[in-house]
Order: C-alpha cells, then structure tokens, then sequence
C-alpha cells in the first residue's frame, strides 16, 4: 500500500505562504516579459493555465509547460480575433500562417503566477495574456507581410513551438499511464521532461529575440543576439536558436562590415544545420553568409537546399534569383522572383529585384513596371527608387533618374552608390560641380569604393584637372588592382599629358584584365598612331572591329591611316601581314572586308573562306561571306551562310535583319518565304529597334500578304529617321507608297 504523508491543514498554509515568498528563486528558468512600451489602444486575450507538479517533474518544467500551453491558448484566440478582422481578410492570410502572424504583432505578458496544493500535490497556476495594439495592427500587419523574410522566421518558431506542445501532451499522457499503473516515478520520463522545458523555455526566448529584431535594423540584432544566445545556454541543442543568431549576426556585419562578426555568424550556421540537417534557416543563413563571402556557388547551393527542405520560402527563392542575377543565368533568375511573388505576391524586394533583372535585360518597360509596383506597396523602398533611377539613366530620362536618385538619398542618406550614380547623371548633363559634390559624399561615405573615385578622376580629366585625375584613379586601382575601367581612364589621362609609354602601360593592362574592351583597343590604337606607330595602331583597331563591328571611331582612323600613312592602302597591308603571318584568320577576314567594298565579291569569299577555315566559329565571316554570295546572284548559299552566323551568335540583330531582307524582297520566288522573314525582322527589332530594322520589317509583313502591317511598319521606320537623311527618307518613301498599293518590295 502506497503511503501518504499527512499534513496538518495549517502547515500547507504556511508551505504555501513559503512557496510564493520564494517563487522568484525557484523557477528563474523562464524567461522575463521584454518591454516595448505602453501601447495606446490594446485587446487583451487572457488565458490561465494550472498544472500539477508530477512526480516526473520539476517545478520549473512545470511552470515553462504551464506557460507555453497558456501562451499558445492565447495567441489562438488572438489569432481568431485577427481572422476577423478586414485587414486581414483582405491580406488572404493562409490558416497556417495566422498563429505566426499573430506572434509577430502582438506581445505576450506572464501577468501573474502562483503555487497552490490539491489533492496533497503541488501545482502551479499561469496568466497569461496576448496584448493586440489595435491602433497600430494594420501598419505592423503590412510591415511584416512586406517583410517575408521575417514572417518566416515566426513560421519557423511556431511550428516548433507546436511540436514541443505536442511532445508535452505525450509525455503528460504517459505520466498519467505510469501513475494508473502505479509506477508513477520514471527517471527516463523525468529526463524527457525536464529536455522539453528546457525546449520550451529557450522558445519563448526566441519568441523575445524575433520580437526585437526585425531582420534589418542594427541596434534591434545586437540586443537579438544576446536574446538568442539565452535560447542557446537554455537549449544548447535548440537548431533554430543558431540559426536565428547568425540571422541577427548577419544584420550586425551589414552596419559594422566586421568580417568577425560574418565569421561568428557562419559558425552558427553551420552550428544549426549539424544539430538539424533539415534546418531550412540555417542553409538559408549560410547562403547568404557565402554571397557576403562572393562565394557564390556556395551560396546557390545552399539556398537550393534551404528551398528544397521548404518550398514555400518566398525569401530563399527571392536570395537564389539575386545568385542566378550575379551569374547572368537571367531566366533562372526570373523563374526564382516569379516562384517568390506566387508565395507572396506583395513582395515588395521581389518585384524590385525582377525589375534589375530586365534592367540587365534591357527589357526598360518591364523593369519601370516591377519597380513602379515595388515603391506602390512600399514607399519608402530606397533600392527600388536606386533601381528605377537605374533604369531612366539607361533611357536617358536623366530629370527622372535624378529625382530616384535624390528620393533613395532622402530615404536612406548614407546610400553611397546613390550619390554615385546621381554624379554620372550630373556628369552627363556637364553640371561637373554637382557631379564632384556627389562623388565626395560618396566617397566619404564609403571611403573603400573605387568606382566613386574613378567616376570623380572622369571629371577631373574633363576640366582638364590632371594631376587630380590621376590621383583619384591611382586610388582607385589601389582599391581595386583589376579595375580595368580605371586603367584605361588613367590611360587616356597619360594620352593628354603626352605620356605616351604610360599611356600604353595602363591600356595594355586593362585589355590584360578584360581581353574585350573595345574602348581599351581604340584608345591604344590612337597612342601607337601619335607615335607613328601605325602597324600597332591598325592591329588594335581591327581588334575594335572585331569586337564591335560598327565602332565609327575605328572604321574612321583605319580609314584614314589606310589611305595617308600605308603603303599600298588596306589590301596591300594584309598581304604584308599574310605573308608574316600565314595563319592570322582576322588577317583574311580584314582582307576579306577590303575586297568586299571594292565590290570584289569572288575575292572577298575566297578570303572568307580563308578566315572560317582557321576560325570555324568566326560568326562575321560567314556573315560577310554570306553577304558577297547575296551580292554575287548567289542568294541560297547567302541564306545558309546567314543561318551559320545566327547559330555562332544569336543575339546579332544585323544576321537576322538581313536574313530577313533577303527572304522577303529576293527577286527570285525560290529564296522568298514571307513568314519566315516575318520570323526574322521581328527578332532584330526585339534585339535592337531602329528605323532600317523596322523597314525590313515592314517588308517581310507585305510579302506575308499582311500591308496594314507593313504599312503601319513603314510609317514607324519614317518616324525614327533623323533629320536630314533625305536619302534614306525617299527611299524608306517608295517602299510605302508600294505597300500602300498591296504590292510587295522586290530587290533590285
């Protein structure tokens, strides 16, 4: 027979009076309630939670539990009441997302605690009450549905939350089991226990952290971090713990810069996700850890893995898509922003980062509408004003850009990289003083940024200050040692001066650097011409042609020097050249182009030939050649050389503009197809618009049968001819007035 110990009535009022006398002491393992001041409109949600102390128990197991089940009662009636609400209806909140939400715009109070005896068993009683501000529930509701990243983070604590709740009702169930069993002490149960208050205590100090750090602020993440590492001593087994530090850790390093705290960050990390390799918030962390670190394949692996533990992370698709953007892989990256928008499609960082994408894209409308929606859901987005002020300097709409600019400024006043580009914008617009006064804010804002230096060397040169010039771009390579850009203008700052063997130096080195810069190759080519050197001069600019078929400056110098300073003038320079050097595909190609506008059509494809059969993959070989076989009567084989070109290089208007003209004005029925050359214009027009590709257009939709288009087509080409080319206008003329008769265009 089980004994029972008899206690005289009083006495358990005196232990009674002791216990709560000596609560406090007792049960220190819960964390206090964390301040945010007085509210001025609240809800209250009160609920009470009594539980007894089992044998299996500790008083401070008891109480964490009884806290925990009272807190989440609460918040579930918080969370109905929110339900109801218009604001949140019209949010469409999903029912899984509510308890987080709540969590996350609400405070919870531990409003008053006691010990009581029943039955001769000692209990603890819990209130606890869930404070709703309903003065200020729509912005913070809006704040942190814009705020995806930190939603999450409350998704995250909830749904362990309710697995710890879970593994309590189990333990509670086999406690009950034991004691109708008779065998109510079980030192295996009573470890189980005292391991899930323990987990629950160090929740509600995660549940304190995450209400003080919002993700961003930085004042906010150093007291977060201290909170979370009392999650930690609590539960040093607690994943989530981690990897919410190395969240806060993160928004520390983005104010400090302090690769010590990038560093501690990383080692919690990884921390998280070897205590939990499903731990979907420490690959998350980690990938963004490893993208500070410009370990970027690192970093896409590990948001990969953040994804594909919860594939409904809006915010770890939205960080993927920003790896994708750093990569140039623009469709991946796109189909990661859409993934994010379709998760929540009031995104505010998403659509901003989509619309730098087709920024990157040249895709101008499609960015402006991303960035317009952007600042619509959020006002005060500083990176979508800098993105959409991007997006008008490209288009030139410099008024525009400079009020994006000068909005992200007033938004985010140590913004660097918008006072730097709001100095190009001056530049451009020759308001030089503008200019040097944003590059000096920028720069004093963030004294290690070599691309603000290098801009205010620009300006420097321009007002023809150089000794400034040069020291700015000094201090830019010294910042930078492979800023080919800054290179390149130190150069031409050499060419002025006269400087010539130094001018060549700092080109050299940045075509070193970056083997396609067109500018490089001109500008050394002009030095080697000023010191007569006229061979040299030729070799870079063949380069510039090369790279940029259409470079007016080149085809000018080349040109001239061909005609006043070369003997036997262009072809008898590539002979010389041949003769040399026998294997040199660009030597043939550039002979190749000699014979060609001589109109030495046969001459020009032998040369071709030449070139393509050294350099199988020379895309304006086959191109040109196929534009001496068009001219030779030669058009099938004009048609596939043009279709070689294409595969080599798929994104050159000019191979598809041609292609088109051919198929659609051809004199002979046989190399004409209408909707294939519809096919064709329309792609040079979507790669590059302009008036003569517009023409060629409206040519392919007559000879489709389709003249209201063509017509509409020619007008368009009309309208973007400059003033003055008479010309081209009386020509572009005929065209119309054929197609306004239903008639096609044929070629002469």
């Amino acid at each position: 027979m089980k004994k029972f110990l008899f206690v005289p009535i009083l006495t358990r009022a005196l232990l009674l009076t002791l216990l709560l006398a000596l609560l406090p002491a007792l049960f220190p393992a819960l964390p206090p309630a964390l301040s945010n001041g007085a509210w001025a409109a609240e809800k209250t949600f009160t609920k009470e939670m009594r539980r007894i102390i089992g044998e299996n128990q500790s008083r401070d197991g008891a109480r964490a539990a009884a806290f925990a089940e009272a807190k989440r009662l609460a918040l579930e009636e918080a969370g109905a009441f929110l339900l109801s609400l218009t604001v949140v209806k019209n949010y469409q909140i999903a029912s899984d997302e509510i308890i987080a939400l709540t969590s996350g715009v609400t405070r919870t109070r531990l409003v008053r605690e006691k010990a009581f005896v029943e039955n001769d068993a000692f209990g603890i009683l819990v209130v606890v009450v869930v404070v709703v501000n309903t003065g200020t529930l729509e912005a913070s509701i809006k704040k942190l549905l814009a705020d995806r990243e930190h939603l999450a983070r409350y998704q995250a604590a909830e749904k362990r939350n309710r697995e710890l709740l879970a593994q309590l009702k189990a333990l509670q169930a086999r406690m009950a089991q034991l004691k109708a069993q008779g065998n109510a002490k079980s030192p295996a149960l009573r470890t189980q226990f005292r391991k899930n208050a323990a987990q629950l205590t160090a929740m509600d100090w995660i549940d304190k952290g995450l209400a003080l750090y919002d993700g961003h602020s930085f004042a906010p993440a150093i007291a977060a971090i201290s909170v979370f590492g009392k999650a930690i001593q609590t539960d040093p087994a607690n994943s989530l713990a981690y990897a919410m530090r190395a969240r806060a850790r993160n928004s520390r390093y983005r104010e400090s810069k302090d690769k010590a705290d990038l560093s501690l960050a990383l080692k919690d990390a990884e921390t998280a996700i070897r205590l939990d390799p499903k731990q979907s918030m420490g690959y998350f962390a980690r990938g963004y850890i490893h993208s500070k670190m410009r370990q970027y394949e690192l970093s896409l692996k590990n948001y990969s893995r953040s994804i594909e533990i919860d594939p409904y992370f809006p915010v770890a698709y939205n960080n993927r898509g920003n790896v994708y953007q750093r990569f140039k892989q623009y469709k991946k990256a796109i189909a990661d922003f859409n993934r994010a928008l379709d998760l929540n499609p009031d995104y505010a960082t998403s659509y901003s980062n989509r619309g730098l994408v087709y920024g990157d894209l040249k895709q101008y409308q499609r960015a402006l509408q991303d960035y317009d929606r952007a600042i619509k859901l959020n006002s005060n987005f500083s990176d979508a004003h800098f993105g959409r002020g991007a997006v008008y300097q490209e288009m030139k709409q410099f008024r525009r850009a400079i009020e994006d600019y000068t909005r992200s400024i007033e938004i985010d006043p140590g913004k660097a990289s918008a006072y730097n580009n709001r100095g190009i914008v001056y530049k451009v617009l020759k308001r030089y003083e503008r200019a040097i006064e944003d590059y000096d804010r920028a720069i004093e804002l963030d004294p290690k940024d070599a691309a603000a230096y290098n801009n205010r060397g620009v300006v420097y040169k321009i007002l023809e200050q150089y000794k400034r010039a040069i020291k700015d771009y000094d201090r830019a390579i010294e910042l930078d040692s492979n800023y080919a850009f800054a290179y390149q203008n130190r150069g031409r700052a050499y060419d002025d001066l006269k400087k010539y063997q130094l001018a060549i130096r700092d080109f050299s080195r940045a075509i070193e650097l970056d083997p396609k810069y067109v500018n490089a190759y001109l500008n050394i080519g002009v030095t080697f011409y000023k010191l007569k050197q006229y061979e040299q001069a030729i070799t870079n600019w063949d380069r510039t042609i090369e790279l940029r078929p259409n470079n007016t400056n080149a085809l000018k110098n080349r040109r001239s020097v061909f005609r006043w300073n070369i003997p036997g003038g262009e072809i008898g320079y590539y002979n010389r050249l041949i003769v040399r050097e026998p294997k040199n595909a660009m030597a043939y190609y550039h002979r190749g182009t000699a014979y060609r506008k001589l109109k030495k059509y046969d001459n020009a494809v032998e040369n071709f030939n030449a070139a393509i059969q050294l350099r199988p993959d020379h895309a304006l070989a086959y191109f040109y050649r196929g534009y001496s076989y068009a001219r030779s009567d030669k058009r099938q084989q004009a048609i596939e050389d043009y279709d070689r070109a294409i595969g080599i290089d798929p994104d050159n208007a000019t191979f598809y503009n041609s292609k088109a003209w051919l198929m659609a004005t051809c004199p002979e029925e046989s190399c004409r197809d209408g909707q294939q050359a519809v096919k064709m214009a329309e792609k040079a027009v979507k790669l590059r618009d302009s008036a003569s590709y517009r023409d060629t257009l409206a040519a392919a939709y007559a000879e489709a049968g389709r003249f209201e288009d063509a017509v509409r087509e020619q007008n368009k080409a009309l309208s973007m001819l400059r003033t003055g080319n008479y010309s081209t206008k009386n020509q572009f003329t005929w065209h119309l007035m054929s197609y306004q008769q239903g008639k096609p265009w044929r070629a002469p």
